[in-house]
């Protein structure tokens, strides 16, 4: 590595510095899911910051924010979309019993 950081090469940079070869298809998913994290990473944090700052709930701004760099990671890093749509459905299975419940009117 040159100590140049490029925005098109990041996943194949952070699956070099973590020891994967970039150009398998092994390589290519570890840095495009970490180049992902940080991308959550630095969108997300300030929400839950700012969110238990002015004591508020933290919950649906995160996740929306959470979406958002999950999609800017797919359009980006080129990170499998694949992952965004098993994300949806598992945070869709989180919810569905309280929808369920708010919709029905017996929730609490």
């Amino acid at each position: 590595m040159t100590g140049e950081v490029s925005f098109q090469n990041l996943p194949g940079q952070i699956a070099t510095a973590l020891g994967f070869d970039p150009t398998t298809t092994y390589g290519s998913l570890v840095g495009s899911v970490f180049a992902t994290m940080i991308l959550m990473l630095l969108f997300v944090s300030p929400v839950l910051f700012l969110s238990a700052k002015f004591k508020r709930d933290a919950l649906l701004p995160s996740l929306m924010m959470g979406f958002l760099s999950l999609i800017l990671g797919v359009t980006a890093f080129a990170l499998p979309y694949w992952i965004l749509l098993i994300v949806a459905m598992i945070v869709g299975l989180l919810f569905a019993g309280s929808m369920r419940e708010w919709l029905t009117g017996r929730g609490g």
